[in-house]
């Protein structure tokens, strides 16, 4: 008789990482096979699990290629002669914080937690040999999902007549209505709306605006429907923002475009789009981060100079801002006199940007008592940060809404970087 053999997804770290270790020490008898999109990666996981003593080896699997599940059929099918257990555990879910529009979001999310889990079964499951075991991860999202479904879509989902086609179907469809933007009128659930409605539960009346920060035309939206609805704007918090993870296989050429289109431009964008609302006594805190100032000082004195003049112009900052992501992209960033980190110096826009806007509303519009800061909220236990941060996220909301409830009749602070309630040197 063959070999026994087990196979997890998406297993070079999180869960599946742990699960191929708990069947290590289960003592699975047979080959416990880790699969990840990521050659290195997972490579350096099955390294990690040996020097624990376990027995892994690593194939190639990216769930989302048919012709990577199929490959990996085809090597199951000559090395054992068939499989024993699968454990469907590759997926993927974007940050709240996340840019991508809400169909965006959908198309990739259906792509890789359904479909690709599909396609590995596909490939999959004919192999299946007697008293095989099959695991396919979900969650229990997909419960509190089902329950804010329409009745007419919780009878299709309860209905144990589905067949795989049908729910294919139904699978795409929920795609087309979350592009169209209209997913919710056919009785789709929405995440979005889902975390206003967990708000409210709290007794806080809090409302839901689509904005993709990235997307001109969306910030353009929320400016008229803030205008159409309230006739102005009182608060801007610029919260919105992203960073790559240590372990990103992306370059740093690509790492410092993405990031730099988020947190710089979209920041931008969306203050192009809303300042001019500003009613007299507004509050506005652009988001920035601790790291600007230690990215600043890595800098050249060149550099230095440049984002520490008080002239300096938002031409010019923008300017700036594109030359490191060329330089980036090129390898010789470092060379120039920039520092190594993509996030660090997008918050240096972000900082600076700050310092320009408020000289221009001082300027233009004096006698309206608008105050305009960056701030750093502190190392805070959110998705980007990790949970070892020291802050909650309570904790770290606190400067942002200081700055943004500062007492009419105020005049400082105004165009600084503020950290913990406290002006920070620049």
């Amino acid at each position: 008789m063959s070999k026994k053999v087990a196979v997890v997804t998406g297993a070079n770290k999180g869960i599946g990482f742990a699960i191929v270790r708990e069947l290590c020490k289960a003592k699975f008898t047979g080959d416990v096979i880790l699969t990840a999109r990521n050659e290195k990666l997972g490579n350096e996981a099955v390294k990690m699990l040996k020097s624990e003593g376990f027995e892994v080896s690593y194939h190639h699997l990216d769930i989302c290629d048919q012709g990577s599940a199929k490959q990996l059929s085809n090597f199951l099918q000559k090395t054992y002669g068939g499989l024993d257990v699968l454990i469907n555990n590759a997926g993927m879910a974007f940050k709240n914080d996340a840019t991508e529009t809400f169909g965006e979001q959908a198309e990739v999310t259906m792509r890789t937690n359904f479909w690709g889990t599909l396609w590995v079964c596909h490939a999959l499951l004919p192999l299946l040999r007697p008293n095989a075991r099959v695991v396919n991860v979900s969650s229990f999202v997909s419960k509190k999902a089902l329950d804010t479904c329409s009745p007419q879509l919780q009878a299709k989902f309860r209905d144990t007549e589905l067949s795989e086609e049908e729910l294919c179907l139904l699978m795409g469809q929920f795609v087309i209505a979350a592009q169209q933007g209209n997913h919710q009128a056919q009785g789709w659930p929405n995440t979005a709306y889902g975390t206003t409605k967990m708000l409210k539960s709290e007794g806080f009346e809090v409302s839901y605006h689509h904005l993709d920060i990235c997307d001109q035309g969306s910030a353009k939206q929320l400016s008229n429907f803030l205008q159409k609805t309230y006739g102005g704007l009182d608060v801007l918090i610029n919260n919105a923002g992203m960073s790559f993870k240590n372990d990103a296989t992306e370059t740093f050429g690509e790492q410092a475009e993405v990031t730099m289109r988020t947190n710089f431009w979209g920041t931008l964008w969306v203050c192009h789009a809303l300042l001019p609302l500003l009613r007299p006594n507004a509050r506005v805190v652009n988001v920035s981060s601790f790291v600007s100032k230690k990215a600043l000082d890595t800098c050249s004195p060149q550099l230095q100079a440049k984002f520490r003049d008080t002239e300096l112009s938002e031409e010019e900052l923008c300017l700036l801002m594109g030359q490191f992501v060329i330089a980036a992209q090129r390898g010789n960033h470092q060379a120039q006199g920039w520092p190594n980190t993509a996030y660090g110096t997008t918050k240096i826009g972000v900082t600076v940007l700050s310092r320009i806007q408020a000289h221009f509303l001082t300027k233009t519009r004096a006698a309206d008592g608008i105050l305009l800061n960056a701030c750093c909220p502190g190392w805070v236990r959110t998705d980007m940060a990790g949970s070892k941060a020291p802050k909650s996220p309570e904790e770290g909301a606190q400067t942002p809404t200081y700055l943004a409830l500062l007492p009419e009749g105020m005049k400082e602070p105004h165009g600084q970087l503020v950290w913990d309630k406290t002006v920070q040197e620049w």
